[in-house]
């Protein structure tokens, strides 16, 4: 989640247990038309491939299962999915630990908006677009429409089909993905990087000892994508936008059912930081959490673009993200009714907010997250 500026140590997230990635998902990739991208195939699953209007659309990492939560630490850090078919599958899930403080509600959020402006205005180096890589769309569908105030369309994205497009705010920010359950992947959402060049990450992450699973690949002319991991197996997907494609919107700050922050956990938090730091030209900003450790928040001049923190024993390296909610505690209560798994009840995060972290009915992991409103 989000923290605030250097001047803000945030406290750390509670440390639940967290979903570790099992196999490598697929990628969404963005419509034409305000569509989001889709996935593509890097191994067992298909890529996703961006659209014009609307933002790219990851395809990655399924998602673990829901353990014992854990302790947080400065902001909650759930484990995220791992990468589209060609990444490794996912493990256990990882309760989140702490982020530092927002400054406003949230942090670096990102989503391509359906009327988007020109790809000129897409600032690199933010997070951008959303996809939840799933093994029953319909079932997804039916439990995030109720939980968050959603809106979907179908759009047909060769090769990958018929996806649903995800509205909130006013602003296309993800989309929904058929994962073959065939292909062992568990469901799992995706986080995509808005990139000046997907070739140049790749071959960076390679030099830094990371692999992709997913090359850099063409999206019906909105761009290019590819899948990446650092050497722990955390995945993510950089994303690079086709000359004249929409770029990405974000709904009013604060807006419920939007993602506000996106964190990675990992065995080797140093290392993992400086792994994806190098590769999307990021600076990093450090913070001790006292028992907790350090947790390191991803800057991009004076923005923060995502936090990096140890990942709770036993738990596989993965993204995770936090959804805006007005109130964690009844979004929580509702998450369950709907069928969803525990995985971290609901937790204070000091100077930060309040998060829980859950399973979705299809497998995949994500956080439930209500910032804290200046007195």
């Amino acid at each position: 989640m989000p923290a605030k500026k250097k001047s803000k140590p945030a406290s750390k997230k509670p440390a639940a247990k967290k979903a570790a990635p099992k196999k490598a998902a697929k990628k969404a990739a963005p419509a034409k038309k305000k569509a989001a991208p889709a996935k593509k195939k890097a191994a067992p699953a298909k890529k996703a491939a961006p659209a014009k209007k609307a933002a790219p659309a990851p395809v990655k990492k399924a998602a673990p299962a829901a353990k014992a939560a854990a302790a947080p630490k400065a902001a909650p850090t759930p484990k995220a999915a791992p990468a589209a078919k060609a990444a490794p599958a996912a493990k256990a899930a990882a309760a989140p630990k702490a982020a530092p403080a927002p400054k406003a509600a949230a942090a670096p959020k990102a989503a391509p908006a359906a009327k988007a402006a020109p790809a000129a205005k897409a600032k690199a180096g933010r997070v951008g677009w959303h996809d939840l890589m799933t093994t029953d769309v319909d079932k997804a569908r039916g439990f995030y429409a109720a939980l968050f105030p959603w809106k979907t369309r179908s759009v047909e994205m060769s090769p990958l089909g018929v996806t649903q497009r995800i509205e909130v705010g006013g602003a296309e920010i993800g989309g929904l993905v058929s994962l073959p359950s065939s292909e062992g992947i568990a469901s799992h959402w995706m986080p995509y990087v808005l990139v000046k060049s997907v070739d140049a990450v790749v071959k960076r992450a390679k030099e830094l000892g990371g692999f992709a699973p997913v090359p850099p690949t063409a999206l019906d002319k909105v761009g290019r994508f590819a899948v990446i991991a650092d050497p722990r197996g955390a995945h993510v997907s950089p994303f690079e936008m086709a000359a004249g494609a929409p770029t990405m919107a974000t709904p009013p700050m604060g807006h419920a059912g939007q993602v506000v922050w996106n964190e990675v956990l990992s065995d080797d938090p140093e290392g993992t930081a400086k792994f994806f730091a190098d590769v999307f030209g990021w600076s990093m900003n450090k913070q001790e959490m006292g028992d907790l450790g350090t947790y390191t928040m991803f800057m991009d001049g004076t923005e923060q673009r995502a936090g990096c923190t140890k990942a709770p024993d036993g738990a596989s390296p993965s993204w995770l993200t936090y959804w805006n909610v007005a109130d964690v505690d009844k979004s929580f209560e509702k998450a369950k009714s709907l069928g969803a798994q525990v995985m971290m009840a609901p937790m204070d995060i000091p100077t930060v907010g309040r998060s829980a972290v859950v399973v979705d009915p299809t497998g995949a992991v994500f956080a439930l997250f209500t910032p804290k409103m200046p007195a």
